[in-house]
């Protein structure tokens, strides 16, 4: 039986949080991380990303994702913050620095979106979810990372078989 579904679009692995186990999301600090399947969690799909925090500036982070010098690079989380509260960051993986980050406290799921340019001698990023309180229980939907110029981009880890798809010829060119 085939429904309407709504996954994104995203270079990130398991980006879709639809993978079941947190393998591609390396904890930052010491989480607990895990995926919810309980339904006033789950955003889209059937899973959400849960980390919950004792200790400021602990999360997860994506598997490092290669990019090119001036690329532009869209970031779409939606997120929520049962206690506390977090940051997607943006964070360029070369250098070990933060290329934007966005702290979120909000009891509801609330979009992160942003665009960035990729900075000069950055070859990777990747998406980083931390707690900005020492006490923090946050969600993910997913985790939305999208190049302006890019055309070609993996499916989401539910499809897999290509008659699933109906119209996705092309991805358009980003302003």
């Amino acid at each position: 039986l085939y429904v309407p579904a709504y996954l994104p679009l995203t270079l990130v692995t398991d980006g879709d949080m639809e993978v079941d186990g947190v393998t591609n999301w390396a904890s930052v600090g010491i989480p607990t991380v895990s995926k919810v399947t309980t339904a006033a969690r789950v955003l889209v799909g059937i899973r959400a990303l849960r980390i919950v925090t004792t200790v400021i500036d602990t999360g997860v982070t994506s598997d490092s994702i290669a990019v090119t010098e001036g690329e532009r690079l869209q970031v779409s989380v939606p997120i929520m913050a049962d206690a506390g509260s977090a940051a997607v960051i943006l964070r360029n993986v070369t250098a070990g620095e933060d290329i934007k980050s966005v702290t979120v406290d909000e009891e509801q799921y609330t979009e992160v979106r942003f665009s960035e340019a990729v900075p000069d001698n950055c070859e990777e990023v990747a998406v980083r979810i931390l707690s900005k309180t020492a006490v923090s229980d946050i969600y993910v939907g997913y985790v939305a990372l999208l190049g302006e110029n890019r055309k070609v981009y993996n499916l989401p880890s539910q499809i897999d078989d290509a008659s699933q798809l109906e119209g996705l010829y092309y991805l358009p060119t980003g302003k």
